[in-house]
This record gives C-alpha cells, structure tokens and sequence, in this order.
C-alpha cells in the first residue's frame, strides 16, 4: 500500500492552550475514469517524541479547505519514557485535485497533552516544553487501465470483446470487478456500461461506427462512485450479414466483396422509406 512520510510539527508550548496544523500535497497522481485523482486514506502512523514520552495528540485528515474528510481524533500514542509510536486507522474518501492533506495537533480546550521533548528546556515541572508530531499516511487509490480491448467481428452487428487485467496495478485495494464500456460516439456520452470477466459478446446496430473501453474498481472507485482507470478505446463498424445453412442448421455469415484481388468484409445497406439503412 503507497505511503508518505508526513513532515514533523513542532509544539514549542505543550501544556498551553494552542493548536498546530500542516498540510501535504494529495500524493495521488493516478487519473481515475472521471478525470479526479480518487483516493481513499486507510491508516496513519504517528510517533511522538517526549521527555515523559507521548501524551494524547488530537489527530485530523482534512481538505485544505477545513472539510475533514477523516480523523482518529484524540488518540493516546503511547506513555511512559522516551518516544512512542502508534498507528491508527482512518478510512476517508476524497478528489485529490487541488486538494492537500491536512494534519497536526490540537488542544485548544486546554484537555490535550502534548509530549515533552527531550530536548526541550525544563524551566519548572509546570513549564513549557516543546514537542514533536511526526508519522505516515498510508492510502489506496483507483486500479490502473487494463489493456485495450480487441475486437472480433461477426455478421449481423455481432462483436466480441477481450482485455486483460494482468498487469493492473491495484492501487493498494484489491480489484474487486471490471467493466466493459462501449457507446456509439468516441466522447462516450451515453455509454453502456457491462459487468465484465475480461470477454462480452453484443449485437449491435451493423453498419454504425462504436467504441469500447475497460476499467477495473476497487474500495476507492466504490467509495467515490468512480471508475478506474480507463483503458485505450477501441473502435470498428459493426458488419452486416446473413445467415447460411451449415449442416442442417443456420449459422451467421459476413458479406464480403471483391476489392484490389482480395476479399474484404462490406456491409449491406437497404433502402426504406426512401434512404438508406444498415440491415441487420
């Protein structure tokens, strides 16, 4: 699972009231299918180091515009001598674009110990002391693209599709489906979306021009309502053809013609209502 180190905070007056924040640029560079960057924070790690070792340390996740997104809110990291290290679960969801992480200590009520520094100066056992806030976040984010689908075209509008999804980077959360998407427009506006295990079948309208593409989800894409990442489109014209008897029983068959001495796959128009159309 993808981590970063988040960058210490210091607190120079552990036992006033106060409060200090930091902030971290979204580590999430993965486009998902919506164009955001989906990511979902899964635990952070926190170590705090103290003369009397750590106290409790108000924790938070938030979007740089003070919208928390998740936090494990007053933690006890740890007690006793030295330092101490604890790590903590946050399960928070956000569009990282123009977003940063935003993290640090609180006890502006006057209710939260922050750790005495070993190398703080002691000016009384009720004085001052300075502390420090350190750790990791760990996050998930959207799978990578699968490979471009392949098409195999068959008579009557038919079409057959394949990916792969073996060199999918699952972005630290398990891919837990795939979807086939194809629509009649390279924009995909309109599409239709399939339930996929890497190959569909479809009939479509012979004669018109489609695309297709896949993605895979995971926690994050379902916790957004994203898709993944896509992959390249592929496109064709569906074929037109009939069918022919085969051994008793009919099966579909491509027209073809004759083009430059070889044989090449054509579609079937017919005229109604005075135009053209594709027949299926």
């Amino acid at each position: 699972m993808p981590s970063v180190q988040l960058a210490p905070i210091s607190n120079p007056n552990g036992y006033t009231e106060g409060y200090g924040w930091s902030y971290y640029p979204c580590p999430v560079t993965r486009l998902d299918g919506s164009g955001g960057r989906a990511m979902q924070m899964t635990r952070v790690g926190l170590h705090v180091a103290g003369r009397y070792a750590a106290r409790n340390v108000q924790f938070y996740v938030a979007n740089s515009n003070g919208s928390y997104i998740a936090g494990s809110g007053l933690q006890t990291i740890g007690s006793g001598s030295g330092s101490a290290y604890n790590e903590f679960g946050v399960n928070g969801f956000t569009d990282g674009i123009g977003q940063q992480i935003r993290y640090g200590w609180d006890n502006s009520s006057g209710s939260v110990n922050f750790s005495r520094s070993a190398s703080g100066t002691l000016y009384s056992q009720y004085g001052n002391y300075t502390g420090q806030l350190a750790g990791y976040l760990y996050w998930a984010e959207c799978p990578s693209a699968p490979s471009t689908p392949t098409l195999t075209l068959g008579g009557g509008g038919q079409v057959t599709t394949s990916f792969s999804g073996s060199g999918v980077n699952n972005g630290g959360a398990g891919v837990n489906r795939w979807t086939l998407q194809y629509a009649d427009n390279s924009s995909f506006v309109n599409p239709s979306n399939n339930n996929s295990n890497g190959g569909n079948t479809f009939t479509l309208t012979p004669g018109k021009q489609y695309w297709f593409r896949a993605c895979g989800h995971n926690s994050v894409t379902d916790g957004l309502g994203r898709f993944g990442a896509w992959s390249a489109a592929s496109t064709a014209v569906m074929l037109a053809g009939g069918q022919v008897r085969d051994g008793g029983s009919f099966r579909p068959a491509d027209t073809k013609i004759m083009k430059s001495s070889s044989w090449v796959t054509a579609t079937v128009d017919i005229r109604e209502n005075g135009a053209w159309r594709p027949a299926k």
